[in-house]
């Protein structure tokens, strides 16, 4: 058998395999003869058909059609085990021919990580997990601004206001002077202060912040001559008479408030009692904030001590489980698949894939870089872990076979299998993360117990994957 071969891509070869032409003529005799035990042909009995006849009567290259998956195969196992390949994530057949027999194939290989010894000397400066004052008083601005209410306000208007106007506005001549060219008149002029979109002419917005209601006012205003406008050069006097202002007004901080932003209709608790969940909450969040824009920094403090190679596979696989997973959250949120939430976006599925690729080519990155940390640190799980997580997935098996089975359901000791693998990648995954946090971190920092964690966008893709081992 013979190999050619050239490099293609990153963690990609590209082979040229030209089998033995009596490795051939043997698979193809094969062929025959087994499809002479099965076939009709005239002047011959069924079962008895000789090979040379088969061949004329199909042709060799439907023979070789026939016995190419076989002999596919055999070639790939050859070339790896001729050039000493061991982890393969990929083959595909890329071009053909018959006359030589040839096949051209893309052979991708698995990723290929490598820790620099230097990785050991990497830090980050832990930051403050504890919400400050500053943030304390941001979030509760905040959480009264969300939930208030726009309405009439009895103070100046200010950006962001809508004001109700009588005005009158007309041009002035070349001295000065009012004409009769009126350019608006409205009993009823309904403006938005809006910062990002000034009102025309220049200076309009300046003239009506700070504005109260039953205020009347009059000002001139001009256009620029290099203005677009159709009025470039002229000037315009308003009269305008302030009929209404308004605003948007934050809520009250009281227990009404933080009754309702804790999922309760109606309070049942003292102010300080919600003040106190809600704090504690505050705390958890920012917490588990911090951490992981630590270990964030970890991973990408970690790639620059690392050798990291993959290929074309493996983000193409990336991708697709970061939108399964994009597509998981979206469940939860009442929308019933990703096509539908395309829809609402305006995109096409290949958009939507091409937008993800970033974020899922930095997944991958990491995850390849959080098991070779684990690898080399050799980090292990307590003993029992698997007792533990294997008592737990027999409880739980019959259970998440009732609520999903369907006709391509394992038996209920594969559910278990399953279950455990998966848990066990969970929490070696987990003590992985924790490790590097304490390492780059000196110990400062670690990562809460995954019972500690709170409810997160990693329940969601957990909670999937438990559904898809139950529905195999």
């Amino acid at each position: 058998m013979k190999f050619q071969t050239a490099p293609a891509a990153n963690r990609e070869i590209k082979v040229t395999v030209e089998p033995d032409p009596k490795t051939v003529d043997s698979a193809l005799a094969a062929v025959g003869n087994r499809l002479g035990r099965t076939i009709n042909i005239p002047g011959f009995r069924k079962g008895k058909v000789p090979y040379r006849v088969v061949e004329r009567f199909l042709g060799r290259e439907a023979l070789l059609e026939e016995a190419e998956p076989a002999l596919v195969e055999q070639a790939v196992g050859a070339y790896l085990r001729s050039a000493g390949i061991e982890a393969v994530e990929a083959a595909s057949l890329v071009e053909r021919s018959t006359d030589p027999v040839q096949w051209t194939f893309l052979i991708t290989l698995e990723p290929y990580v490598s820790l620099i010894d230097t990785y050991r000397d990497f830090r980050i400066e832990p930051r403050e997990l504890e919400p400050t004052d500053e943030e304390r008083e941001e979030f509760r601005q905040q959480t009264m601004h969300q939930s208030g209410e726009r309405r009439t306000v009895d103070r100046p208007s200010e950006w962001g206001d809508t004001l109700t106007l009588t005005v009158r506005s007309v041009f002035l001549d070349e001295a000065g002077e009012p004409t009769d060219e009126v350019m608006l008149e409205d009993d009823d002029w309904i403006v938005d202060l809006d910062e990002e979109e000034p009102l025309s002419p220049p200076g309009l917005d300046e003239e009506l912040l700070g504005v109260t209601t039953g205020q009347e006012r009059a000002f001139v205003l001009s256009w620029p001559e290099d203005s677009s406008s159709v009025h470039a050069g002229r000037s315009v006097k308003f009269e305008i008479s302030v009929k209404d202002v308004e605003g948007w007004v934050a809520a009250e901080w009281d227990a009404a408030l933080l009754a309702r932003r804790l999922g309760e209709e109606e309070p049942q608790r003292t102010l300080a009692e919600y003040e106190d969940e809600l704090w504690a909450e505050f705390a958890r969040r920012k917490s588990a904030q911090v951490l992981n824009e630590e270990l964030n920094t970890a991973l990408e403090g970690l790639e620059s001590h690392t050798v990291l190679e993959y290929g074309r596979v493996s983000v193409e696989r990336a991708v697709q489980q970061f939108v399964e997973r994009q597509a998981a959250g979206l469940r939860t949120m009442g929308i019933r698949d990703l096509q539908s939430y395309l829809r609402i976006l305006g995109m096409t599925e290949e958009e939507y894939l091409e937008s993800s690729r970033p974020a899922a080519e930095q997944d991958l990155r990491q995850n390849l870089l959080l098991w070779e940390f684990i690898e080399r640190e050799k980090i292990e799980l307590p003993d029992g872990t698997e007792e533990r997580l294997r008592t737990a997935a027999e409880a739980e098996a019959p259970g998440l076979l009732n609520q999903y089975a369907n006709d391509d359901s394992p038996d209920p000791e594969v559910v278990v299998e399953r279950l455990v693998e998966l848990r066990l990648a969970d929490e070696l995954r987990n003590v992985g993360r924790d490790g590097l946090l304490k390492m780059v971190t000196d110990g400062a920092h670690s990562l809460p117990l995954p019972e500690d964690a709170g409810e997160d966008e990693a329940d969601v893709e957990h909670d999937e994957e438990v559904a898809a081992v139950a529905q195999g």
